[in-house]
């Protein structure tokens, strides 16, 4: 999992490497989730069904490169009136919460990369509450020599009726 979330990072990083400067660049979008399907058994397997996920996410993206030549890159993803409708059982349910993260990438005197990931997703079903809480916390510190200096993958997930 660690070498998927790096390499996330990475290819996010490649195309700005190419072109680097010393500047700060900030991005605001909405981005759309369209009939994506949620069927890991990690997350949404207590809910018994896969679940459709579809609409607007508010994106906001925040890019630097400092003095010393590091890359900074900050991103915030957060669900607006996204739907979430049960595959088999027709049930509808509300995605809230938010995603956020933050990586760095090389520099003088700096570890090599580091990389931080916070997803709190919870789903509610309208009229009853809560039904399925998430929260996956993630941070990795690959050191000069490229070595893991520093790791930890959390995932919680609690179902509620």
């Amino acid at each position: 999992m660690k070498r998927l979330i790096g390499l996330f990072g990475l290819l996010l990083l490649a195309p700005t490497l190419v072109a680097a400067q010393s500047v700060v660049t900030k991005e605001n979008y909405t981005w759309y989730w369209d009939g994506m399907v949620w069927d890991d058994d990690d997350t949404v397997g207590c809910l018994g069904e896969a679940l459709v996920v579809t609409g607007p996410i508010h994106v906001v993206l925040h890019e630097t490169t400092d003095a010393s030549g590091a890359y900074h890159f900050k991103y915030h993803f957060q669900p607006q009136h996204v739907s979430v409708v049960g595959q088999t059982s027709g049930d509808e349910f509300k995605a809230v919460g938010v995603t956020q993260g933050y990586f760095k990438l090389g520099g003088v005197n700096y570890p090599l990369y580091v990389e931080t990931y916070i997803n709190h997703g919870p789903v509610v079903k309208p009229g009853t509450g809560m039904a399925l809480d998430m929260f996956w916390r993630f941070h990795i510190t690959i050191n000069a020599n490229g070595d893991t200096s520093a790791y930890l993958e959390l995932l919680e997930v609690k179902c509620r009726e």
